[in-house]
């Protein structure tokens, strides 16, 4: 599946020649050596989804194991062909946002950015989901966070982040594409820093110039190995080496 959007406003322009495809097989994996107990970061992917009414269990697009036994974190997308980003600590502390809207189309590309803004000191800002640069709002479940809570899963030292499955385990596994994916730790961007509307109306990626705190990465699925380095198909481009080390990912393109 060759990702089939390019950039068009920009005089340099800007083409995304990679994907990674994910199914109920198939996830990579990076545990940082070292924590940033950050209470901001931005996700930032192309996603094609296609499991949706297929899979057993809803998909992990991104996932990092939580504080208590099987407490993931992350963002979902699957059976119920809905998105959801989950802050969870194993506990009885749940934080999430969940779409109305449904993401079915097995055909059609979309951009998903997530802004973790925990000391926002508007409650309803502090977990921001943007699909093609323009804000969800509506949402079947919603439960803010507590102002200033660092997160749990992605900015914690020797606790692993997985793309493409549930991180404390085998389940959850996500059926579909990724292009193009930034985790900025630390830091908050908006969608126009990943992306822009060109002059037929579409919503394009662009380059971005952002910073990647500690453990942030940018995946570009490249290369073709199947160790954690920079000739993986998990490399990290970001310049900060936190490559992830594919499972059952033979499908680039």
């Amino acid at each position: 599946m060759v990702f089939p959007v390019v950039g068009g406003t920009q005089s340099t322009g800007y083409e995304i020649s990679n994907s990674c495809q994910f199914n109920t097989d198939a996830y990579c994996e990076f545990t940082p050596s070292s924590g940033s107990g950050s209470t901001q970061f931005t996700y930032s992917a192309w996603v094609k989804n296609c499991g949706a009414g297929g899979q057993s269990e809803t998909g992990m697009i991104l996932s990092g194991a939580g504080a208590g036994s099987g407490a993931d974190n992350g963002i979902q997308l699957g059976t119920n062909a809905k998105i959801q980003f989950i802050e969870y600590d194993g506990g009885d502390n749940a934080y999430y946002i969940r779409t109305n809207r449904l993401f079915r189309d097995p055909s059609a590309w979309f951009h998903l950015v997530l802004i973790y803004d925990a000391p926002d000191s508007t409650a309803g800002d502090r977990m921001r989901l943007y699909i093609n640069g323009t804000r969800e709002t509506s949402f079947s479940h919603e439960v803010q966070l507590p102002q200033d809570r660092a997160h749990a899963g992605f900015t914690r030292s020797s606790v692993a982040i997985r793309i493409g499955s549930q991180a404390s385990g085998s389940n959850q596994r996500f059926d579909g594409y990724l292009a193009d994916v930034y985790f900025c730790d630390g830091q908050n961007y908006e969608p126009s820093e990943f992306g822009e509307t060109n002059d037929d109306g579409e919503w394009v990626p662009k380059k971005a110039d952002v910073s990647f705190g500690t453990n942030g990465f940018k995946l570009e699925f490249k290369q073709t190995g199947t160790s954690a380095n920079s000739s993986g198909i998990g490399a990290d481009t970001s310049g900060n080496d936190n490559h992830f080390t594919p499972t059952n990912l033979g499908a680039r393109n």
